[in-house]
């Protein structure tokens, strides 16, 4: 997997609580390249949280990050959530994360999730263009277009 990102460095947003496992995550993705910026209240987030970013939240967090976050739009949010506990993942995916990673971290595969929903973002962005500019180029034209 290739490990460098664009000029302007992916910022990713990590709701913790600074536990040992998410600061080890959080030192991982800075070396690799990534824009680190760690939250830890509730009520700081709204003044961090942009678009185009990756959002980590930590598992405490959870209920009230959907609670009080509940238009994010395509914002990516992958949640850190500890071993055995299916229900809390579940409810997780239901309530808007993107996806998540198990608590012990596997720094690799954490990466790798973070960079996948980089990409789709990226790749929904561009979709939103593509699809913005055939509508301009439709209404400019007397022509039908059919399938």
């Amino acid at each position: 997997m290739e490990n460098t990102l664009p000029k302007n460095r992916t910022r990713v947003l990590i709701l913790w609580d600074q536990d040992f496992p998410s600061l080890v995550l959080a030192n991982h993705l800075e070396k690799k390249g990534f824009d680190i910026r760690p939250v830890t209240r509730m009520s700081d987030i709204k003044s961090f949280l942009q678009p185009g970013q990756v959002v980590l939240v930590d598992e405490k967090f959870i209920e009230s990050f959907f609670q009080k976050n509940q238009s994010l739009d395509r914002q990516p949010v992958i949640v850190l959530i500890g071993p055995q506990k299916p229900d809390l993942v579940r409810k997780a995916l239901q309530q808007g994360a993107s996806d998540f990673i198990s608590k012990p971290v596997d720094l690799d595969l954490a990466e790798a999730r973070i960079r996948i929903q980089i990409q789709l973002l990226e790749t929904t962005q561009a979709l939103e263009i593509s699809r913005q500019r055939y509508e301009l180029a439709l209404e400019g034209t007397s022509d039908g277009i059919w399938d």
